[in-house]
This record gives C-alpha cells, structure tokens and sequence, in this order.
C-alpha cells in the first residue's frame, strides 16, 4: 500500500480505456474495488475514456466528478468513495416504491405535481443526493476523462449516451446529436439504469434536448443493458487510430447465469424473465468476444476483470476463501441496501480480480512506478471498523432479506411507511362508517 498522504502519479504515454457494466449496486460496488486497484498500481490517472451501463454508471459519473479526490492522498480517496458506500446502504429502491405507492394513497401532491411522483423521477432525485446539481457541462474539464453514461432507446432500439457534448446517438454509421450540456448529471444516470421491469423510460423531449427543428422523435430512454451491459461496444466507437488505448479494462460486475435445473417455467413471467437473461447472456458474451477481436487488431490489450471468475485462494493473499467467492458470484444484483458485509465482499472481489488480471503485467507497472506492497499487502476495506477477513472467512457474514414485504412495502425507518399505513387506515374507516 502507499504511505499515508502519498498521490500517485501516472504511466508516461500509456493510455486506459474503462468500461463498467451494469448489475445494480452489485456492479457499483464490485467497480470501486477494481478502481482502488488502479489507483494503487498508479494506473488511474492513465484512465482517457469510460463508458458505463445502469449499476456502472452511478459510480462512473461520482469518479469523474471527483477525479481530484479519488486520483489524491489515500484519505482523499477514501472520503470520496465513503460516499458511495454510504449511497449503496440506503434502501433507493424500497424507498422508492414506497413513495409510488403513497403517491396513490396521497391523492392531491401527484396531482399538483405529477412528473415529481414517477418512478423514474424519484430514481432521479435520489442519484440528486451524489451528484447535487451537476449538469453534463461539469464534465468539460480537459483534466477530466472522456465520460459516456450509456442508455437504450426505446424509440428507435439504438444505443445512446450522455457525455460532456450532451446527448447523443447511433445507427449504423450515422451519428445524431443533441449539444444539450444543461442536462443534469442525476437525471442522466436515472437514464443508464432505468431497468424496464421496475422503471419505466425516462422521456426526453425534442424541446428538452433542444433540438427541435433537427431531431424527428421524442426520445423514451432506458438501462443501457438493454442494449450492451458491458459498454464494450461504445468503446470500440470511439477508438480510432489516432487515440487507440495501450490496455482497455472490462470490469464486468453483470448477473449470474446459472443452471435453473429445479423450474419448470409454468408461468409467464417466469419464462419471461428466463428469455430475457438468455438472450442478454448472449449478447454479452457476443459482444465481449467481438470487443476482444477488434482491440487486439487495434493493438490494444483487454484485461477482463470478471466477478465470475475466482483468484487462486493459496496463490493470491488479497483473495477471499474460494467457496466465498462462489457466494459472492450470486448477490443480487438490486439497489435495496447492502450491508457491510456485501459491501466489503463485493470490493474485496473487484480488488483481487483486477489485481490477479494485471499480473502479466507486473513488469510494467513496476518499471516507471513502483508501488510497494501492492503484490503483497491485504487490499484496502472501505469498512475496517465493521468487517473483518476472519469474520468473512467464518462465514459470519449475511446477505439481508430481499423480501418484498420487509424491504419494499415496509420500512419503520422510513416515515412514508408510516404515512401510507395511516391512509389506508383512515380510508378503511371511512368506508366502513356507513356499515356501523
């Protein structure tokens, strides 16, 4: 590990590419491991151009609106990934259902301000408390790397991106573009990982993106997985043969795809929801094998870091237990909260399989920067004071219950539980007054 206060600097002329695939607060988390890698191994700085889905890009877009911090001394770093793990222990999408269902008990507020009580516009208000009221302009600083937060259109099945430029999108060769940078940064996020069972799109308008002369439609945008879950495919976009990147990294945080041997798949949405994973499987796999094809034409090395895969426990004394990290493999991938323990599993895992897929490249990142301890040291614990390795190795670690009734429709944390209880009582009183 680095000294304390110690800031890292970058690789002389090598340039990163970073793509962070969705898969809820799974993929936030599972990223901000393999990013503490990079910052210790002095690679982050390298980073030129990031491209990420839903889950990828909540931590996308607070990395590069902090880039100062997160590229400064340890503490730096520490304080502004603290706010992410802060983020991901609230329970955003409980509360937000919870504030859907109140907004048809309360009757009178969604009418007076109706957009404010969607879905989508709650998401967007939460991902507020990150990013506050940051727009897309905030993202123009030549320091800053390239940023695309990826999303899907409904409207046309196209993928899209928010970058520094404003909206943008393409088919075929032919791009379309919206130079809308007043776009806030939160709504843009609530874009990228607005996942179609739970949200529905987010309307952008020809007279939001200001485009209304040039652009034919209204845009209907949703979870940039939909079309690419890794953000491969963007990257390939912009590489060119003027800008081409020494190494791109593939942080892939995606759901597990398991055998399902017990199902018999009787209802609808059971194989609905089986078609779906099957065919996004697919197109995952598909599309990593292409990106892998065309960036090693392009001269550039791909270093897959896969939650999937696991570290060598005997080989590797930044790796949890490996029957841990099949557990690990199978959290959800959500944004209900996250316990320290999954929080600290999940980081822990981005770490150590980042650090076991540069080690081809040990040699390298030792020859202009050395960084002590890194091939040895226990990796950094966003939690030091909550978890432990023996405790993890104990199996003294717990995934929270997912039920829908404890963490969806009921929270006595939450005073819109307590609220939307006190309606439904009223309104079961006033009903049955006419009977009594």
């Amino acid at each position: 590990m680095m000294p304390t206060g110690t800031k890292p600097a970058g690789h002389q002329g090598l340039r990163l590419g970073l793509a962070l695939s969705g898969g809820g607060f799974r993929a936030t988390l599972f990223h901000l491991g393999v990013i503490r890698f990079l910052y210790e191994a002095r690679l982050l700085n390298n980073v030129t151009d990031i491209c990420s889905v839903s889950g990828g890009s909540i931590l996308a877009a607070h990395l590069v609106l902090n880039w100062s911090r997160y590229n400064g001394s340890k503490e730096d770093f520490e304080r502004a990934a603290a706010e992410i793990v802060h983020f991901v222990r609230k329970d955003v999408r409980g509360r937000i259902v919870r504030r859907w269902i109140l907004s048809f008990l309360a009757i009178f507020p969604p009418l007076l301000q109706r957009r404010s009580w969607t879905r989508t516009a709650l998401v967007e208000s939460h991902y507020s408390v990150l990013y506050g009221k940051k727009h897309l302009d905030a993202l123009r600083d030549p320091s800053l790397p390239e940023l695309q937060l990826l999303t899907t259109s409904m409207t046309t099945g196209n993928l899209c991106a928010f970058s520094k430029e404003g909206f943008w999108t393409r088919a075929g060769n032919k791009v379309t573009r919206a130079p809308r940078g007043s776009i806030p940064i939160s709504r843009a996020v609530a874009a990228s990982s607005a996942f179609p069972p739970l949200f529905p799109p987010l309307k952008f308008s020809r007279e939001e993106l200001s485009v209304v002369e040039s652009y034919p439609y209204d845009e209907y945008l949703a979870d940039g997985g939909v079309f690419d879950n890794l953000g491969v495919r963007m990257l390939q976009w912009l590489q060119t043969a003027d800008s081409s990147h020494g190494f791109i990294v593939v942080s892939d945080a995606q759901g597990c795809f398991d055998l399902a041997v017990e199902r018999r798949f009787s209802f609808v949405v059971q194989r609905t929801v089986r078609a779906t994973d099957i065919l996004m499987q697919r197109i995952s796999d598909l599309e990593l094998r292409d990106a892998e094809r065309a960036f090693t034409d392009k001269r550039s090395n791909v270093i897959h870091c896969d939650i999937h895969g696991v570290v060598p426990y005997t080989n590797d004394p930044t790796a949890l237990e490996e029957g841990v990290q099949q557990q690990i493999r199978m959290i959800r991938t959500d944004l209900d909260q996250f316990s320290g323990e999954e929080i600290y599993l999940l980081v822990r895992q981005g770490y150590a399989v980042a650090r076991n897929a540069w080690k081809p490249w040990k040699a390298m990142i030792e020859r202009e920067q050395p960084a002590p301890g890194l091939w040895t040291d226990i990796p950094w614990n966003p939690l030091p004071a909550e978890v432990t390795r023996e405790r993890v190795a104990k199996g003294e670690w717990d995934i929270p219950n997912s039920n829908i009734l404890n963490k969806r429709l009921w929270s006595a944390r939450d005073w819109v539980s307590w609220v939307s209880l006190a309606l439904v009582l009223l309104y079961a009183t006033i009903f049955s007054l006419p009977y009594l």
